[in-house]
């Protein structure tokens, strides 16, 4: 069950790379992070050295990479750039196309849990909402392996109070209404599937199957009482209301088209179940420092992250400082 679960997370990030974000945050950063998280970024990579190496774990299509490289190229100082995520990341392939993600390794499908880099290999580490989503444990002894005796690992993770934390708890309970049985994407199936046997709009069985997905859609639609300027509600039930009204206006609609919709959603939705369990309190990264002293980090620091003065995240800077 627990490799099952893997696997559709996989998938369902994979889905979201494939489609060219670059960020978790489309809304917010469509092009890359910028503002305080690229200074925030831009300190870390000042350690930097020529000739080190750098590794971005969990780099999605690379944000934290590229904001190293360009670092990097700015100072010209000619270090080596790593990046790493077990889903299927696009990056690598697009490199001889757009030059956004030059001089960046991408590797896809590689775990922070196993990366197979020789020992002693970087003198940096860092990810964005990366080290939540492994096994953590395990992700910590594997990055313990492959950082110099005197190497940095910087962490930005997810905040259980972060802004962004509660908004995914929102879209969470809003998914549960969308998906209860029999849920909406069903009935929009059975609505185009008797459409397109009869061809009859006022037909008994066709009105049946159109009133079934009118009660789906109210249900769905009281919700706005509640998240009144939830953007994934209103996106989610304007497609839907998009694809009924096609079918009612006797325009062509694939059952496929509308399973791969509810794919979409689904997988949004996983996504955002992923994050929710990511996020850390106090006690959990209290336990997360004490992990990298196990595994021989001497300094271990975390502290909230705000971004305009808002809770965003969590930021965690390990140290080995030669440790014996």
């Amino acid at each position: 069950m627990i490799a099952m679960k893997n696997k559709k997370k996989i998938a369902a990030w994979s889905s979201y790379w494939s489609e060219g974000n670059i960020t978790s945050f489309p809304n917010l950063f469509a092009e890359n992070y910028g503002g305080d998280i690229s200074c925030f970024w831009s300190e870390t990579f000042s350690v930097l050295r020529k000739h080190n190496r750098v590794l971005d774990i969990c780099t999605g299509n690379g944000a934290i990479a590229i904001l190293a490289r360009d670092y990097i190229n700015r100072r010209n100082i000619g270090c080596d750039i790593h990046a790493i995520d077990v889903a299927k990341i696009q990056s690598h392939e697009l490199q001889n196309s757009d030059a956004t993600f030059n001089n960046i390794k991408f590797h896809s499908g590689v775990a922070v849990e196993k990366t197979r880099f020789p020992d002693n290999y970087f003198d940096l580490i860092v990810g964005q909402f990366a080290l939540e989503y492994c096994n953590i444990e395990d992700g910590i002894k594997e990055l313990s392996r492959i950082i110099r005796k005197d190497g940095v690992i910087v962490l930005m993770m997810h905040h259980a109070n972060s802004i962004t934390v509660k908004n995914t708890h929102d879209i969470i309970d809003i998914g549960k209404v969308f998906l209860k049985e029999p849920n909406i994407f069903f009935r929009l199936r059975k609505y185009a599937e008797q459409y397109s046997r009869q061809k009859i709009k006022d037909a008994p069985k066709v009105i049946q199957k159109r009133n079934q997905l009118m009660v789906s859609f109210n249900e769905v639609n009281k919700l706005f009482r509640q998240f009144p300027n939830n953007s994934f509600l209103q996106v989610t039930l304007d497609n839907i209301k998009y694809i009924a009204e096609r079918i009612h206006n006797n325009s062509s609609v694939q059952i496929s088209e509308i399973r791969e919709f509810e794919k979409t959603v689904k997988y949004h939705l996983i996504r955002m179940q992923d994050q929710r369990d990511a996020a850390s309190d106090i006690e959990k990264m209290s336990e997360l420092e004490e992990l990298f002293h196990r595994y021989k980090f001497i300094s271990v620091k975390f502290k909230p992250y705000y971004m305009d003065g808002v809770l965003f995240a969590w930021t965690l800077k390990a140290e080995k400082n030669n440790y014996k």
